[in-house]
């Protein structure tokens, strides 16, 4: 609350200014540590936002992901990128120019270390920042430790305020902090998309409600693309995308090359409940 001008008390020449506080040495506690990802994260993004708007190859790598998604259910909006998809965009070659292009002090060699530990590790991660054209934020993420073992990342319901994003283990994710709530629910939405499942024979799977599942049509005729309608539920065949099972091995071409032939042993009845 602002005090007027006449009301203000008159300013008294015997209290001393504030004494400086003494720096704490680096190492003394875990929070030094912590409040020098901060500063480091702070000087790489004023260097980025620049960048981050500029760069041919960060729209390049967007538009490549967002023409190779497929959409299910048809008609749904929810999409999925393949896995075979980003395998062969995000490489180690295309990591390391976007490290560099957003952390113009990064040597070759250490962004090449550390677009080698992307494409081992965290190579859906980077493709939810590539698609969000934030590709160089992979570096503090990955140095808070967070993979594609952490994903999904987890809503977090206690925070009214704003949108907020953490880890399974409940954890904060000090890198999105800094993060305006659009995208944080742009990373949410993503997510999903480069996360479908890749299914294993005679195994049983508990998906989160928002898993977007890895199917395609297998063929092209209204016959079957219409679902048949059951008592409580309506059914239709759906094939899973050669690079989301591991129900046979495949070669390489297989796995990203489109067949037209109906392969039976691949198609998959879904079956979608409803309300009676």
């Amino acid at each position: 609350m602002c005090i007027p001008n006449d009301s203000q008390p008159p300013p008294r020449d015997d209290i001393a200014p504030p004494t400086p506080q003494a720096s704490t040495p680096l190492g003394s506690s875990g929070r030094s540590s912590e409040d020098s990802l901060h500063r480091s994260h702070l000087t790489d993004l004023s260097q980025y936002s620049g960048s981050r708007k500029s760069s041919a190859t960060a729209e390049l790598l967007r538009e490549r992901l967002h023409s190779a998604r497929r959409e299910c259910p048809p008609n749904s909006h929810f999409f999925f990128v393949p896995n075979c998809v980003q395998e062969s965009l995000i490489t180690v070659d295309t990591v390391a120019r976007e490290i560099q292009a957003g952390k113009r002090h990064f040597g070759q060699p250490e962004a090449e270390q550390l677009a080698e530990e992307t494409c081992h590790s965290a190579r859906h991660l980077f493709a939810i920042l590539a698609y969000m054209k934030r590709a160089p934020e992979i570096c503090t993420l990955l140095e808070e430790g967070v993979s594609d073992e952490d994903l999904p990342l987890m809503r977090r319901h206690e925070d009214q305020q704003r949108f907020a994003l953490k880890l399974r283990t409940g954890n904060p994710i000090k890198t999105m902090e800094y993060w305006s709530d659009e995208d944080l629910e742009n990373f949410d939405r993503f997510q999903w998309w480069m996360t479908a499942p890749v299914f294993v024979d005679k195994r049983h799977y508990d998906l989160y409600d928002n898993t977007i599942l890895p199917f395609i049509p297998f063929r092209s005729d209204i016959e079957t693309k219409e679902p048949k309608q059951g008592g409580y539920s309506e059914v239709y065949p759906v094939r899973v995308h050669p690079s989301h099972h591991q129900f046979w091995k495949r070669t390489a071409s297989e796995v990203c090359q489109h067949h037209s032939r109906f392969d039976s042993s691949s198609d998959l009845i879904r079956d979608r409940t409803t309300s009676p």
